[in-house]
């Protein structure tokens, strides 16, 4: 589905750079550019200015020069135990490309509202909302005795799979200007050193994975599940979708419920497959509001099916 054009991009200025600044906490980790955030909330308007037109360089050329072309990559432990799969990584971008990140991807995630891809009450409130309408949908039809089945799709790893190729090819056919897609892509696809438990390993260059960590990796995610839910809400007439980062959840409360939850199934491996994501089979699961809708679900393929 097409989307609407891009606006015309908003001009970097030393009072947008210093506005970003002051609200940063001086506490922030520095990356392997060695500035520390603190530092930066220091530097003249002179000094500001100067990053003005190294900023306008970059977007021109799409990519960053030598001193801030390599991340560090911390991982961060989840559930305290040895094993290298309870790790969380944190990937530490120059602080000079978080500042310039902070500025472009808060002109994405407008346009993405306006777009209506994301939710133009924030994060946070657009998840809250969104959990809240579908739990009363769900009470209102265990309480009248009417039937809404439902798909929950968690994926494995979505921020490690994703390859850079698909990020530019999405980039590309969306409008996203060089500009940004640029210097983003180029800062996802630089050099990593990984550091765990004091060690840290050698220099390499990946293939797949947006940079947690990044300003603008959640909408990143945002424009890609986004293919995911117009297919779903065509579906059937009664369908709704809705995603939060890359939580992702189709419903229908129509008498071809179970059917429509069938071709969401469909729709998911389908889009598994164009994107390289792995769904996430412990956590993924199909859910209905009556026995015979659960029991009609189990006749099909597709994740557990569970009660909500």
């Amino acid at each position: 589905q097409a989307l609407p054009a891009f606006p015309p991009l908003g001009e970097i200025t030393v009072g947008a750079l210093r506005r970003v600044l002051d609200r940063w906490s001086g506490k922030k980790t520095p990356g392997s550019d060695g500035w520390r955030p603190a530092e930066l909330k220091d530097w003249s308007d002179g000094l500001l200015r100067e990053l003005v037109c190294f900023y306008a360089r970059v977007e021109e050329g799409g990519r960053w020069p030598q001193g801030v072309d390599v991340s560090l990559v911390a991982m961060l432990t989840k559930g305290g135990t040895a094993d290298p799969a309870d790790r969380r990584p944190i990937v530490l971008l120059s602080a000079v490309y978080r500042l310039w990140a902070v500025l472009r991807s808060g002109e994405v995630r407008r346009w993405l509202e306006s777009c209506g891809v994301l939710a133009a009450k924030g994060a946070a409130a657009a998840a809250d909302a969104q959990a809240y309408d579908l739990a009363f949908a769900l009470d209102e039809a265990r309480r009248l005795g009417k039937v809404i089945a439902g798909l929950a799709v968690d994926w494995s790893k979505c921020y490690d799979r994703l390859p850079l190729v698909l990020l530019a090819f999405l980039a590309k056919t969306a409008g996203v200007p060089d500009a940004i897609a640029g210097p983003m892509l180029s800062a996802y696809g630089q050099a990593r050193r990984v550091a765990v438990d004091g060690m840290v390993g050698e220099l390499r260059f990946p293939t797949c994975g947006l940079a947690p960590g990044c300003p603008g990796a959640t909408d990143w995610l945002a424009l890609l599940m986004w293919p995911w839910l117009c297919e779903v809400r065509r579906t059937g007439e009664d369908t709704e979708a809705r995603a939060y980062v890359d939580d992702l959840t189709g419903w229908n409360a129509g008498e071809e419920c179970v059917g429509a939850v069938g071709a969401m199934v469909e729709c998911t491996e389908a889009f598994s497959g164009d994107t390289c994501l792995k769904v996430n089979d412990a956590k993924s699961r199909r859910f209905a509001t009556t026995p015979q809708a659960r029991c009609d679900l189990r006749e099909s393929g597709g994740p557990p099916v569970t009660d909500c």
